[in-house]
């Protein structure tokens, strides 16, 4: 009768658990489909920045006719800026099979590529300068509110870790380095 009692105790606590099993797969799969479906609306929801600003600034047709030329004029530049730094990259990453490389030419192959950086921001600084000139006073205002959520947009999101933690300890930073860990 013993024997009788604990199988049937091993049978309720299986059941139990099979069906605690259901429901959690049933969750996590549900979870798993409406993460999906909003990363789809997500994914078509985000306006481009020709529109949000055309939009936000309420361009008459003649305006937007005028940024569609700068915006048109800005990506050829740009498409060739990015094709000229991932170019300088490559170079740059090149020395990984150059044993010895000395620390100057690391810095100089890879000035060329932050300098080419630094140029495609001016050329966007100045872009962005055109399209301000396009608006009447009221629209420049509100173009000032906007500009650094387009800026933020047309960035994408960050990856990686913070700028602050690509430095080695003490390198670029002030104060002393911080002590190893145990002291």
């Amino acid at each position: 009768m013993s024997n009788n009692k604990n199988n049937r105790w091993l049978s309720i606590v299986t059941i139990i658990l099979l069906l605690a099993n259901v429901v959690t797969l049933f969750m996590l799969w549900s979870n798993r489909n409406e993460q999906s479906e909003n990363a789809g609306t997500a994914q078509q929801m985000p306006v481009q920045p020709f529109e949000y600003i055309s939009k936000e600034l309420n361009l008459d047709q003649s305006q937007q006719e005028a940024y569609k030329k700068l915006r048109d004029q800005h990506q050829a530049v740009q498409r060739l800026m990015q094709d000229s730094i991932r170019k300088a990259k490559d170079v740059f990453f090149e020395l990984l099979q150059k044993p010895g490389v000395s620390d100057s030419l690391v810095r100089v192959t890879d000035k060329r590529s932050t300098d080419l950086i630094a140029e495609m921001d001016i050329i966007t600084f100045k872009h962005f300068q055109q399209v301000r000139g396009l608006c009447n006073p009221e629209q420049q205002k509100r173009f000032d509110a906007i500009i650094k959520e387009v800026l933020h947009r047309m960035s994408g999101p960050r990856k990686g870790p913070p700028p602050g933690d690509m430095h080695p300890p003490g390198a670029g930073h002030d104060g002393p380095p911080p002590p190893p860990p145990g002291q």
